[in-house]
């Protein structure tokens, strides 16, 4: 099983209440919105709370479970829904120290090429 970590840096307001900043936007969720998805809004919700709450500049949120039961599309449905609200919403694999070091270096490289652009 791979557990996935989302990750995101946010103004600490809502997108409503206050612009995101001109610098770039950080994007590297590895799957597609899924157009099908249903159900899961209470945890969905509790998950958009638990995350606005926190006015830090990096938050996180974990989600855990059995394999199997739609941790993963729970994660990529909260990210799409609420990219907006971000100026970066980064993904990691961490089932494996190897895969959690490779993702890392992957946000470095992601960074580091929209500095350079």
């Amino acid at each position: 099983m791979s557990v996935a970590a989302l990750l995101g840096v946010s103004s600490g307001q809502s997108s409503s209440d206050v612009p995101l900043s001109t610098g770039p936007r950080y994007w590297n969720i590895p799957h597609l919105h899924n157009p099908f998805f249903t159900g899961q809004e209470e945890l969905l919700d509790e998950l958009a709370e638990a995350l606005s709450k926190k006015r830090r500049a990096s938050l996180s949120q974990g989600i855990t479970g059995l394999g199997g039961i739609g941790k993963t599309q729970i994660a990529v449905e909260y990210a799409h829904r609420h990219q907006q609200e971000y100026q970066a919403v980064l993904w990691v694999l961490a089932d494996t120290r190897e895969s959690l070091i490779s993702g890392y270096m992957a946000i470095a490289r992601l960074v580091e090429s929209a500095q350079d652009g």
